[in-house]
């Protein structure tokens, strides 16, 4: 007689769920879908900070771009005030040209407070 040799396989077979194995698989969906709710929020995140810096550089090219084909760009540049009371204006002057910046006229309260300020230095 010939001797036949058993071999052990592994197969996909349905398997019937009982209650425990069904709980299981309930709670791979519920821990999958928040996962997937977390990534999803992160991808925004992510998103919107690479779209505020790609709008960021884009602004600094522009920027670049007007300065130079105006030949000059906006800078915060240190001034003065300074009231002309005989001319009734607000006179604005740069720190570093001493060019003028504005004239105005003054308002009817800083007419007020510098006339007092130059009679008091008067007297």
């Amino acid at each position: 007689m010939s001797e036949t040799n058993a071999i052990t396989i592994t197969r996909q077979l349905a398997v019937p769920l009982d209650s425990y194995r069904k709980q299981a698989l309930q709670n791979k969906m519920v821990e999958g879908r928040m996962e997937e709710i977390r990534i999803t929020e992160h991808m925004k995140n992510v998103t919107d900070s690479l779209k505020t810096q790609i709008k960021d550089h884009q602004k600094t090219q522009t920027d670049a771009a007007r300065a130079l084909s105006a030949g000059f760009e906006m800078m915060p540049v240190a001034c003065e005030d300074r009231p002309d009371l005989d001319r009734n204006k607000m006179i604005t002057t740069r720190l570093d040209t001493l060019a003028v910046v504005s004239e105005r006229a003054l308002t009817v309260e800083e007419v007020k407070h510098y006339s007092a300020k130059k009679q008091t230095v008067k007297a």
